[in-house]
């Protein structure tokens, strides 16, 4: 039961129990109790597994025992009362002596064992790490590593063993080539000058094979240290893709032909390209990252971009619409036409894409003009007229051409077959 307690609550029932049975060896008559009940204080420790504690507990027990006895001087040096304490002592002394040498002996078993089994789950976890680890006394001697460390530093099999120095893997890798072209002794003092450095420090390092990895050293109280090395390859790799796909992205928003601002939460411009600012026809170094809506919504209103009754209503509306996703159209008092489509981000804010279609719109009236034109031409024109598809059906005709073969009003009709018109002549 007591194994179960914390140390605390343990030395608490000790104190407890101790204190409880020197009161009732106090106050009952010289005798009554005796010096055994302090024996509990042993058996607690025998209970709680520590054998250290053994020896101290058994002093204690022999001292209350001792003073318990003699507290009541009348009858403190009694025959009945010296034999009892006499033997209590004896006993304490026995119970805590054999005690204490039944763990001794046997410890050293289950010491090793435990050491062992300790060693063993610790070679295990090591080398099952994710990142290469290493291990250097306070004389700069290998004590321990990981197979990732061969793997990582591209070490032959072997190489690495318990007791080399530092010094001796800086050669190997100096003679390699892994600091490039320089002075081997110049490189080798400067390496080991920074391993003698103690101080715990991390940094990131890349090796000329092109890998990656965040160093992080740490001392150890006996004056030795601890390397570990964190592979970031892939992190490297993806923040190289990120970046690539953020340049891509950053030329397509400055350069491409659709006008893009991007606002915040907040309303504030955050982002925006130069299509976008010539399209809204804004005066040079007005528009600028940190501008507010309202203040943009000003400006448009001052030129004329709005049709609303007051500058109070347009900041209203557009207020109201800023974080509704929309798609309109819009044309602005200089005649320039755009379409544009506001999406709402996920953190907040929103962007819009302004797609210019003045050169759209100057081609469709175009084209609706020449269009009204021939079809006057082709209504009120002498000549008689009909257009038939690829399969022979009337798309279109005029007057003089129902007249010409007397058709009847309403017989002739978009659609109508070759067959039939065949037939009906």
């Amino acid at each position: 039961m007591t194994r179960c307690l914390s140390p605390r609550a343990y030395w608490g029932l000790v104190v407890l129990t101790g204190g409880a049975i020197f009161a009732l060896d106090v106050l009952t008559p010289s005798g009554a109790v005796g010096g055994f009940p302090y024996l509990a204080l042993v058996l607690l420790g025998l209970a709680r597994g520590h054998h250290r504690h053994l020896p101290f507990l058994g002093g204690i027990a022999a001292l209350l025992a001792l003073v318990g006895g003699a507290i009541p001087l009348a009858d403190a040096f009694s025959p009945a009362v010296l034999t009892n304490r006499a033997l209590a002592l004896i006993a304490i002394a026995g119970v805590t002596f054999l005690a204490h040498r039944r763990h001794r002996n046997a410890n050293p078993i289950d010491i090793e064992s435990t050491a062992s089994q300790r060693v063993a789950v610790l070679e295990t976890a090591l080398g099952n790490m994710a990142h290469g680890f290493s291990a250097f006394d306070k004389d700069d001697r290998l004590i321990a590593y990981n197979d990732k460390i061969s793997e990582y530093f591209g070490y032959p099999p072997g190489f690495l063993r318990i007791g080399m120095s530092h010094e001796e893997i800086f050669r190997y890798r100096i003679a390699r080539g892994d600091y490039g072209d320089v002075d081997p002794e110049e490189i080798l003092k400067h390496l080991l000058n920074r391993s003698r450095n103690r101080s715990e420090r991390t940094v990131e390092r890349r090796l000329r094979n092109g890998r990656s990895h965040i160093f992080h050293r740490r001392p150890m109280p006996d004056g030795g240290y601890v390397n570990t090395y964190t592979d970031i390859n892939r992190l490297k790799q993806a923040e190289k893709d990120a970046a690539a796909k953020s340049e891509l992205l950053e030329g397509i928003f400055k350069t491409g032909g659709t006008g893009f601002y991007v606002a915040d939460s907040e309303f504030n411009l955050v982002s925006y390209n130069k299509t976008y600012e010539e399209l809204m026809g804004f005066p040079e170094g007005f528009i600028q990252p940190g501008l507010n809506l309202e203040e943009i919504t000003r400006k448009r209103y001052a030129m004329g971009h709005f049709d609303d009754s007051s500058l109070e209503a347009a900041l209203n509306r557009r207020r109201q619409n800023s974080a509704l996703e929309t798609l309109s159209e819009n044309t602005l008092p200089n005649g320039r036409s755009y379409i544009y489509r506001r999406r709402a981000l996920p953190q907040g804010g929103y962007v819009t894409s302004f797609a210019e279609t003045t050169a759209l719109k100057k081609a469709e009236r175009e084209a609706a003009e020449k269009s009204s034109y021939l079809e006057g031409i082709f209504e009120t024109g002498a000549a008689a007229f009909c257009i038939v598809d690829a399969d022979f059906n009337l798309v279109q005709f005029n007057n003089a051409y129902e007249n010409l073969f007397g058709f009847p009003k309403g017989f002739l009709r978009p659609g109508l077959s070759r067959l039939e018109l065949t037939r009906f002549r």
